[in-house]
């Protein structure tokens, strides 16, 4: 089905470049998505998954809901193998932020689940 490069870039036992493939290719590809920023591609301002701008953020409904609407945008533009079926926001002791993702594998109509977890205390420290 899919294959994508594995950009740990650990080369395999006959020194080729690893790939991922079918959902371990789809979920690494979401995790990407949602590790990048605004403007960490060059000439493209709206890719990524726009966690850093709710750094400061409070934990309430409507930003809950805004920062939903993004990630499924981002989702349903970026990983067009998938559908996301539901996107669920918890933080944890106000520092981690864990973002749930079900969705559907569109070749086989599969169903699967990602979990992306981001501390959000460490953001901007060098």
């Amino acid at each position: 089905m899919y294959a994508d490069i594995d950009l740990s870039l650990i080369p395999t036992p006959n020194n080729d470049i690893p790939l991922l493939r079918d959902n371990a290719a789809i979920k690494t590809s979401i995790m990407n998505l949602l590790s990048f920023n605004t403007h960490d591609i060059f000439l493209n301002d709206y890719f990524g998954g726009f966690l850093k701008e709710i750094l400061f953020e409070s934990d309430n409904q409507v930003e809950t809901g805004i920062l939903r609407g993004r990630i499924e945008w981002v989702l349903q533009t970026y990983e067009t193998r998938i559908d996301v079926i539901d996107v669920t926001i918890r933080y944890t002791n106000n520092t981690i932020l864990e973002i749930d993702i079900a969705y559907t594998i569109l070749v086989d109509d599969s169903h699967d689940k990602v979990t992306y977890i981001r501390d959000i205390t460490n953001e901007n420290r060098l």
